[in-house]
């Protein structure tokens, strides 16, 4: 399958698509968001006491209103991996290109004091080649935003049915257990940031960052054999409903931890974002969005994952396990933690 040329707009990145012709449906296109002119006193930052110390003979880093666009655009174009099925990947030239990157994937900008502090959780499992460009893009992007970053990508390696609340719990309690953060984002493999002031980082009030993921386009749909493939055909942005919720999640650790990470009872395609809404609203957090034109992502091709048929039922059940059934119940085993040179790779068995 060609990679089509249109992007999402997403910036929570979770997702609903529809198709273009077969298809009617009622979608809310009305929804308040941060203005960039307004992100800068809405962004949460986190200065470390070598940081301060640096105060007076380094600068902080430029806030996101000031990202050098262009720039962005030139080194966007110049990726060649778009539409590749198999790319150059040879870690130790990359990690050259890159530059100052350190083992595991943590990179800080030299010239200036960054003022976000962040880690990229990203569920895994059999999706080599998006991995591949995800890694590629995003450390292009990461740097041209100068803050402080550290890619984890968590690898569900067993039989079961992939769970990517629970790859998520795992990724936020191992980070917490050896390089903790005060911001995460739980970031889906197939998901591009394509606007460079779609600052990564958390607010500093108490509902969390959501990276637009609500915002498709429409789109028509074809099967390949028994494959649903999407193929993106439209600039129109869509919001499915208000709960909408998942892909690219930025949250303070603190409201991570407020209200129990991830349940870890979905096994399968979705119901974990829907769940984990639910629990931020139970603790009385909220979402703040961007613009849709800011939150753009380019979605990956992939295949449709099978359904978790049993996810309504554990739905309804949900309030009366948000305080058992997440970071407090987790449990999984480490069958290897690799320090790669772009990211550190952590496979489990659920």
């Amino acid at each position: 399958m060609q990679e089509s040329k249109k992007l999402i707009p997403i910036f929570l990145l979770g997702y609903n698509l529809f198709a273009l012709n077969s298809l009617k449906h009622f979608a809310i296109r009305d929804y308040e968001y941060v203005t960039l002119k307004q992100l800068p006193s809405e962004i949460s930052v986190q200065l470390s006491r070598s940081d301060h110390h640096h105060e007076g003979t380094k600068p902080y880093c430029p806030p996101s209103v000031e990202f050098d666009g262009q720039a962005w655009e030139k080194i966007k174009h110049s990726h060649s991996f778009w539409r590749a099925d198999n790319i150059e990947f040879d870690e130790k030239a990359l990690g050259q290109k890159f530059g100052l990157l350190k083992a595991g994937g943590w990179w800080k900008p030299t010239n200036c004091n960054p003022v976000h502090n962040v880690t990229l959780v990203v569920p895994y499992r059999e999706r080599s080649s998006q991995l591949k460009k995800f890694i590629l893009h995003m450390h292009s992007f990461l740097q041209l935003q100068m803050i402080q970053y550290k890619i984890l990508v968590i690898e569900q390696v067993d039989e079961k049915p992939f769970n990517r609340g629970k790859l998520l719990n795992v990724g936020f309690a191992e980070s917490v257990k050896n390089s903790p953060t005060h911001c995460y984002i739980f970031h889906d493999v197939d998901l591009l940031p394509e606007n460079i002031k779609n600052i990564y980082g958390c607010t500093q009030t108490s509902p969390p960052y959501e990276c637009h993921c609500e915002f498709f386009q429409v789109c028509s749909f074809q099967l390949t054999n028994t494959t649903l493939v999407f193929v993106y055909t439209s600039n129109v942005y869509l919001l499915d409903y208000k709960e909408l919720f998942g892909g690219a999640v930025a949250i303070l650790r603190d409201h991570f931890r407020a209200v129990n990470g991830f349940s870890n009872q979905f096994f399968g395609w979705g119901g974990e974002d829907d769940d984990f809404y639910r629990r931020l609203k139970d603790k009385g957090l909220g979402i703040t969005r961007l613009s849709p034109i800011v939150s753009s992502y380019r979605m990956l091709p992939h295949e449709k994952q099978s359904e978790n048929v049993k996810r309504f039922d554990t739905l309804k059940q949900g309030k009366e396990r948000y305080d058992k059934d997440g970071l407090n119940s987790l449990h999984y085993t480490v069958v290897n933690h690799i320090e790669g040179i772009l990211y550190t790779l952590i496979q489990v068995k659920l």
